[in-house]
């Protein structure tokens, strides 16, 4: 039995804004472009792309938060005292210092290059960054981009797999994990070829596997496969539709498949889907931008949000107790689905998990 409770309705926030006005992130009655958020050291980075390029940081222990201008982040990872954020347009990456819970000015760190343009992607792994990213408008043929922290050399490797851009990377023992989508940028074409998960090794600066996933069960036609993540049982997970899956990394042979939501078919474009690691030992999951918990013994699994409801980001973060929290974001709202351990599962009726 899946083991773990939601403890009462979600919550919403409205981000307070800072004296120059913008980033007012969570609340009703801006243009919105896009959302990214991360972690540090218990904080949630939250990036609300409104117009204009606002953003804001949010603590889970005090609710509190304060408003920032960057661009329009793509994606973000946080890297101790640092966060880097991947900026569209111009496949831009900043730095950030948020020593004692302060955020420096942004600073430009390096630009991928290569007709790059959306880094929709962003992992952290043995010093090094390593970014997945869409091309710019009219082109085909995304990159894997690994950036040396320490010494700042930068390797760009464009299309990997033929006209496919990376929306999915993880790492384990000096290899990068990466799967993509059909789709370049804009005004663009997506090729016939499906997506696949790739194994590229480091040290060889070469691709030593590839690997489509036409073999799943009930997989039709897909443009996209994401979310790798390494879990406790080593192997290699991810989705792709309504499927989640398990691969052995030494040869990405499925081990474990489920098609949880039968009804999705052929989805996605370039936002990949996030997936996470409880300390429950439970995988939460973006399951085709739906709020799902999945137990990856019994591939038991549950919904929290309803199957219209579509979020856009979801990461887990802690509050003031020490409990790991779901947060995610619904529009332009940051919104929280309190979890508590249980030897049952309590879940709320769906018109109450969003207000």
């Amino acid at each position: 039995m899946l083991q773990f409770r939601v403890t009462e309705n979600c919550r919403p926030w409205t981000l307070k804004r800072n004296p120059q006005g913008f980033a007012r992130c969570c609340s009703q009655g801006w243009t919105h472009s896009d959302s990214q958020h991360g972690t540090w050291n218990g904080w949630t980075i939250i990036y609300v792309g409104l117009s204009g390029g606002n953003g804001a940081v949010f603590d889970p222990r005090t609710n509190q938060s304060t408003g920032f201008l960057l661009g329009q982040a793509e994606g973000i990872i946080s890297v101790g005292n640092k966060v880097y954020y991947g900026i569209y347009p111009g496949g831009d990456i900043y730095e950030v210092d948020i020593t004692g819970g302060k955020m420096s000015d942004p600073k430009l760190l390096f630009k991928i290059g290569s007709d790059q343009d959306r880094p929709y992607k962003m992992e952290y792994a043995d010093g090094k960054l390593l970014i997945g990213t869409i091309p710019d408008y009219g082109k085909l043929g995304g990159a894997l981009t690994i950036y040396d922290i320490a010494t700042g050399d930068k390797q760009v490797y464009r299309d990997i797999i033929k006209d496919h851009s990376i929306v999915g990377l993880a790492y384990k023992d000096g290899k990068i994990y990466g799967s993509t989508t059909k789709y370049g940028g804009l005004n663009t074409d997506p090729p016939t070829n499906n997506p696949e998960v790739f194994v590229w090794d480091i040290e060889k600066k070469t691709m030593t596997m590839h690997k489509p996933l036409t073999a799943l069960k009930d997989l039709g036609t897909h443009r996209m496969i994401s979310g790798l993540t390494f879990g406790p049982d080593g192997l290699l997970w991810g989705g792709v539709d309504g499927i989640v899956f398990a691969l052995n990394p030494n040869d990405l042979s499925i081990v474990k498949q489920k098609n949880i939501y039968p009804d999705v078919k052929d989805y996605g474009m370039w936002r990949p889907y996030y997936f996470h690691w409880g300390e429950d030992g439970l995988l939460y999951a973006g399951l085709a931008n739906r709020m799902t918990v999945i137990d990856p013994n019994t591939l038991d699994y549950r919904s929290l949000t309803p199957s219209n409801f579509e979020m856009s980001y979801m990461t887990l973060a802690k509050d003031a107790e020490g409990h790991e929290q779901i947060y995610y974001t619904d529009n332009t709202k940051l919104m929280m689905i309190p979890i508590t351990e249980s030897t049952s599962v309590q879940l709320p009726g769906k018109k109450r998990l969003l207000r």
